[in-house]
């Protein structure tokens, strides 16, 4: 995680900016520029707390983020139990759906994490009419960015890119741009997310809101987080040739 991310993201539930402590730092070089990457710690507000593992923050609600680093980063707590506030010690999930998208996709990404030439063309046809020049000095939103193949290609047509996601892809992800110092990277659910409103100038969002609960519910939570000249690009499955989707 960049320093520069504290700017930009705050706590989805008090409203408050973030601070950091730090556990683990990692020099990072990309192009001509080198930075720190803040690879272990946690984020505090006035409310709770999130913690950065492999380089990613994890600002999720309560239900769902204790569950999963207890699961898939049981590491983290053991090396760092003297050092970690309290963990909320009940929690009621009610978000089955979205712990069975979490669970597959996370399999899914992790499983084929390589980016392809194929990629752009995909991506362009999916955003059309947009072109990469639309991304220069553009401040984008991925949401739902998977391993960050499309993040990837944001940054590189000149914008300064959040990718988020609910599943354990954002690992590959973080490690596919981390290379890129306007890249960034958070484990994030749609309904909550730690940004102010009117941040964005670009949204998109690539197969995703037809995986949620509510898709309708996603697409305005989305929404409000654009400029009032902001744009946003949605793309969904849908009946073209497909016996599936009835």
């Amino acid at each position: 995680m960049k320093e520069r991310l504290l700017k930009l993201i705050i706590c989805p539930f008090c409203a408050h900016p973030l601070q950091s402590k730090v556990f683990k730092k990692e020099v990072v070089h990309g192009g001509k520029a080198s930075w720190q990457e803040i690879i272990d710690g946690y984020l505090t507000c006035s409310c709770r707390w999130y913690p950065i593992i492999k380089g990613v923050p994890r600002i999720l609600p309560d239900e769902l983020l204790w569950p999963i680093v207890q699961e898939y980063y049981p590491d983290y707590l053991r090396h760092y139990k003297n050092q970690l506030p309290a963990i909320p010690s009940t929690f009621i999930s009610k978000t089955d759906q979205k712990k069975k998208t979490l669970k597959g996709f996370g399999y899914e990404w992790k499983k084929f994490p390589h980016i392809y030439k194929e990629y752009t063309k995909q991506l362009l046809s999916w955003i059309y009419p947009v072109a990469p020049s639309f991304f220069k000095k553009k401040m984008v939103l991925d949401a739902g960015c998977g391993t960050g193949r499309h993040m990837h290609h944001s940054v590189a047509w000149g914008a300064e890119t959040i990718g988020i996601d609910l599943s354990e892809a954002v690992d590959v992800a973080f490690q596919q741009t981390k290379h890129q110092e306007k890249a960034y990277v958070i484990q994030a659910d749609i309904y909550h997310l730690p940004f102010r409103k009117n941040t964005f100038d670009y949204i998109y969002s690539i197969g995703v809101l037809h995986h949620l609960p509510s898709p309708k519910k996603g697409f305005h939570h989305l929404v409000k987080y654009l400029k009032k000249i902001g744009h946003i690009s949605i793309w969904v499955y849908g009946r073209e040739k497909n016996y599936l989707l009835k």
